[in-house]
């Protein structure tokens, strides 16, 4: 899934999002704007921590990770 040219997800920060989530759920009021969604891992689960990040939020508020320094 490549949201806004990157495949980084928003959730855990690693490469290889596969699918689009809702920042805000629809649950709760999101939309399916595209301003509401941000890739995140989820049919496949991320290649560094193995989580499937939109699954395990589920409509959980997140915060987005800290970017790591280099």
């Amino acid at each position: 899934m490549v949201l806004g040219g990157s495949t980084v997800c928003w959730l855990c920060g690693h490469e290889g999002a596969d699918q689009a989530d809702d920042v805000i759920p629809k649950s709760k009021g999101g939309t399916s704007a595209l301003s509401n969604l941000r890739p995140a891992h989820g049919t496949e689960p991320c290649g560094t921590c193995g989580v499937r990040c939109n699954q395990v939020r589920g409509n959980a508020d997140a915060t987005p990770p800290i970017p790591p320094s280099r």
